[in-house]
Formats: structure tokens, C-alpha cells, sequence
């Protein structure tokens, strides 16, 4: 007696259509940075950002103003 069930295999009409494009996404895009440094270079690098990111944040604030 045959069983009709549909256990392994390709599912027809499964998978994205053709042409279909992931849309973008709205979170920012982030790299990861490596690079080798000195402990003085990574004190610096690690301030400088800190700097960077505090300005943006502050200058983000004020737009909101």
C-alpha cells in the first residue's frame, strides 16, 4: 500500500520568486576594523572615536531642537 505524503524533496513553488531583491535594510551599516597598533595608537584611536561619536551624538540632539 503506497503512502501519499510528500517527505523529502524539493517543495514545488518554494524559494523567492525570480527577481525578487531583498529590500534594503534601515539600520546603519557597520565594518569591523582591525589593524594592529601600538598601546599608545589604540589609547589614541579609542579617544579619538569616543570623541566622534559624542560630537555626532550632540550634533544629532541639536537637529532635534
Amino acid at each position: 500500500m503506497a503512502q501519499n505524503n510528500n517527505h523529502g524533496g524539493k517543495r514545488p513553488g518554494a524559494g523567492r520568486k525570480k527577481g525578487y531583491k531583498k529590500p534594503e535594510s534601515e539600520k546603519v551599516k557597520t565594518i569591523v576594523f582591525a589593524r594592529r597598533v601600538t598601546d599608545e595608537e589604540y589609547q589614541f584611536l579609542e579617544n579619538s572615536l569616543k570623541e566622534f561619536r559624542l560630537q555626532k551624538f550632540a550634533m544629532r540632539k541639536q537637529d532635534e531642537i
